[in-house]
């Protein structure tokens, strides 16, 4: 196991030193498929890493029914802002296939931290990125129009990825689920954009031909 592996955001940028440092502390955790990893009411017991598996987050809404945050694969890590600032986490985290993780206890979190301290912004780089691809979500379910939610993403991805060709980051029925859309509307409003020349789609890529159609 090492860093590069685990694309661990406070030690990948770190000397050997450090870096090994931190693995040390690592605890592995398995988790079954549908298992509930953390609540909204509990403090985060640390810095969760996947090292294999998928794993969703996401609220209720007052009906009961799910609204996708985020949904995470190897490499990616969750956890640490409840580990960091004491609060509840806010959300359900669960396990969607057989999932090993390793988990940061928060204490040794808050050693390593103190430790060194330029290990902070990497933490605050991860947490940023979170709370950005948060309000990304909310923009998105606030829009009326399945239309307006999925230009927005579009937009987003633009971004993220850096080119205007850009690849969905899940399967087509995961991503309609983060946007509070149907499947089949989030594909008919992707012919709808497509029709009106701002896209070209090829399965899961996008080239977006003219953004000021978005």
């Amino acid at each position: 196991m090492n860093a590069t592996e685990l694309n661990c955001p406070i030690c990948s940028s770190m000397e050997e030193s450090v870096t090994n440092e931190i693995l040390a502390h690592l605890s592995p955790v398995k988790a079954k498929k549908d298992n509930v990893i953390l609540s909204p009411d509990i403090v985060s017991p640390g810095l969760y890493l996947i090292g294999k598996g998928r794993v969703k987050v996401f609220r209720l809404n007052s009906n009961g029914k799910e609204l996708i945050l985020h949904l995470l694969k190897d490499g990616d890590c969750f956890g640490e802002k409840s580990a960091m600032d004491g609060a509840p986490q806010g959300d359900f985290v669960t396990a969607t296939t057989e999932t090993s993780l390793f988990l940061l206890p928060r204490e040794k979190l808050h050693d390593l931290l103190q430790k060194h301290p330029k290990l902070y912004p990497s933490v605050l780089r991860s947490i940023c990125r979170w709370m950005d691809h948060l309000n990304g979500v909310i923009e998105s379910i606030s829009l009326s129009s399945a239309r307006e939610r999925v230009s927005v993403f579009l937009k987003r991805l633009v971004v993220e990825q850096e080119s205007d060709l850009v690849s969905l980051p899940h399967k087509k029925h995961e991503v309609a689920l983060m946007l509070g859309l149907r499947p089949e509307t989030f594909s008919r409003a992707l012919a709808e954009i497509e029709e009106q020349g701002a896209i070209k789609l090829n399965h899961r890529q996008i080239q977006v031909v003219d953004k000021n159609l978005l």
